[in-house]
Order: structure tokens, then C-alpha cells, then sequence
């Protein structure tokens, strides 16, 4: 039955500072956990995912379990919102989520093809095909989020003030 059993284990990446993962599956428990510098693409993954995250990047094409972000501080993780009831499996001390913006379009399109390329991954093709929907189908968390006109005049003002 497809999606009903792990590709990888747990605890993939856990305190990683490096490297790239790529896997066409879903993976365990504690994936990304303490990640500060790693790349990885999975296709779902089980609870606590990214927890106390600091950098790298983690695209997850599938569900996520309970308590995701937990702690979560640096990094970015693009999620395939698609998951019934998704806003329940984000930790409370995640971080804000934000719909994909350029940069973010750009960093997905390059690791979608990489997952393609490295793995074969039929999902992971059938979403390069959707590319116009990917901001009503992607959550970001971390990143840089867009800045609106008011927040560049707020901070404007804030640095004249100490001149």
C-alpha cells in the first residue's frame, strides 16, 4: 500500500551541518531536527519534524505529523499544504508561515528537479507541472518573507531616529 510505510528511518539529519538528501519516500520521526545547514527533499514525514531548526532547507512533499517547528529558528521548510486539518501539526512555537514568494519558487523549482533527477520521483515531476498553483498548494515556514512598503518605512524611520 503506497505511503503506509517509511522509506527512511529516524531521526534523518538530526543536528546536520551539510550536505544534501533526497529521498523518494516518507521518512520517520525527528526529521531535520537541529538541522543548521543540510538540503533535503522527502516525500512526508512522521512527528516533530524540523524541531529546534536553525538553518538549511528541508522541502517536504507530503504529510507532516504532530508538533512540526517545534522551536524552529533559522532555515526554511517548504511544505506541501495539501494534508487535511494541516494548521494541527504545527507547533505552537513555530515559526509564522508565508505563501512562496519568488525566492522561495526558485529554491523549490531547483530542489524539485534535483528530487527528479536523483530519485525519479513521479511526484516530484507531476508538481513541476503545476508551478502556477504552487502558492495555494506550498507553506513556508522560516526564510525571508516578503517586506511590505509599511514595514521598510517603519524600519526607515527607526534607523533616522538614531542619527
Amino acid at each position: 500500500m503506497q505511503g503506509a510505510y517509511h522509506a527512511a528511518g529516524n531521526a534523518l539529519l538530526y543536528g546536520a551541518t551539510g550536505g544534501q538528501l533526497f529521498i523518494s519516500g516518507r521518512v520517520g520521526q525527528r526529521f531535520g531536527v537541529r538541522n543548521s545547514g543540510a538540503i533535503a527533499v522527502v516525500e512526508g514525514c512522521s512527528a516533530h519534524a524540523a524541531e529546534y531548526m536553525t538553518g538549511g532547507t528541508l522541502v517536504i512533499l507530503g504529510e507532516i505529523g504532530f508538533n512540526f517547528g517545534a522551536g524552529m529558528t533559522g532555515g526554511k521548510v517548504i511544505v506541501l499544504n495539501t494534508q487535511d486539518s494541516f494548521n494541527q501539526y504545527i507547533s505552537e512555537s513555530a515559526p509564522s508561515s508565508h505563501i512562496l514568494n519568488e525566492i522561495d519558487s526558485l529554491d523549490l523549482k531547483t530542489l524539485l528537479e534535483k528530487h527528479v533527477f536523483q530519485t525519479g520521483s513521479e511526484l516530484a515531476s507531476k508538481l513541476l507541472d503545476k508551478e502556477n498553483i504552487w502558492n495555494k498548494i506550498f507553506t513556508v515556514f522560516g526564510g525571508i518573507a516578503e517586506i511590505t512598503d509599511s514595514k521598510e518605512t517603519s524600519a526607515s524611520n527607526k534607523i533616522n531616529a538614531l542619527d
